[in-house]
């Protein structure tokens, strides 16, 4: 049987990113295709045509930092290696727990840094417990840490429900456009330049800030427009649920991950709805068929929609599912 814990001393090999920026998604693609069900031969084919492409860690003599020195490195991605250190022995001294409780709200004040993925990952790393790699998704989360601002009027609230304030900006999206990046990150940051940008209300009430609603949100956007941010909303979303017993304080995160999404949207141009994908509940060929695919993104998906239709019985993580395939 597969063993997560046999492939994190390959995780710890490469850097975080890629290509100038592009995040390295093989933790996350394998830890999905073991919970789809991939056998080791097929692992390791995946892991080896995907290692192609990635940057060797750079390991350098380093020393323990502090918290605040750690801090003074938020956005500094070339002091990666010595971060992760840090968090390394931050996670054997202190436990696991206390790390993740210290340094969450911190960095949940970016929840789509680098396209949610360091999120994405921590998630992945907490459900399969391997704590070398949650020092390692905590480190490129933090040394690439963005935090966009909210709009001028931040402070009022919009009456409605979340679906019903995504449904109001819909016919605004066409206002910031052409956004036109290399990576996701920039698309956001593009957004908030905008001068309509400050006229706009994006805070939900206390009451309609919900994390399930959020995730409706997502998948509905996904199914309308097979979205590559969208998909990344899905996968996010879901992995912000597994942060949830570390935050003390839920509400400062969810308002933050609610920023980063309708961001999101918005840098997104306005598509013609998207035909349905014709779906089966077959669920061992909708596997097969991810494991197959050699494709990070479809593994993810495929894994994560998998998970939410375990939990909610919504078919439309199916049909989201089988958009890729």
């Amino acid at each position: 049987m597969v063993s997560a814990v046999q492939y994190e001393s390959v995780f710890t090999q490469w850097a975080p990113d890629h290509h100038n920026g592009l995040s390295n998604h093989l933790p996350m693609a394998i830890l999905a295709l073991i919970r789809l069900g991939a056998n080791e031969q097929k692992i390791e084919e995946f892991s080896k045509s995907y290692c192609r492409q990635l940057d060797p860690l750079q390991e350098i003599p380093t020393q323990i930092l502090t918290e605040q020195a750690l801090l003074s490195l938020a956005g500094k991605g070339e002091k990666f290696h010595q971060v992760q250190v840090s968090f390394d022995h931050f996670i054997q001294t202190n436990g696991l727990e206390d790390t993740l409780k210290t340094w969450l709200p911190r960095l949940c004040t970016g929840s789509s840094t680098r396209a949610f993925h360091p999120l994405i990952r921590l998630g992945y790393a907490i459900q399969f417990q391997l704590e070398r790699e949650i020092a390692h998704a905590l480190a490129d989360w933090l040394v690439h840490l963005v935090n966009y601002p909210w709009p001028t009027n931040h402070h009022t609230s919009h009456p409605g429900s979340l679906e019903n304030l995504i449904s109001n900006l819909q016919n605004k999206r066409q206002s910031f456009q052409p956004i036109v990046h290399r990576l996701i990150d920039d698309e956001l940051g593009a957004v908030t330049l905008f001068p309509e940008y400050q006229s706009l209300i994006l805070q939900p009430g206390i009451n309609a800030l919900s994390l399930a609603d959020m995730q409706k949100v997502a998948l509905n956007w996904y199914l309308q427009s097979h979205d590559f941010c969208a998909l990344h909303g899905i996968t996010g979303s879901y992995a912000f649920n597994l942060i949830i017993p570390y935050l003390e304080d839920l509400y400062p995160a969810l308002k933050s991950f609610w920023l980063s999404l309708v961001l999101a949207y918005l840098s997104r141009s306005p598509v013609d709805t998207k035909e349905k994908t014709p779906i089966s509940t077959d669920l061992s060929t909708l596997k097969s068929k991810a494991i197959a695919s050699m494709d990070a993104h479809t593994i993810k998906l495929t894994d994560v929609c998998l998970q939410q239709y375990e939990i909610t019985s919504n078919i439309d993580y199916l049909q989201a599912a089988w958009t890729r395939i």
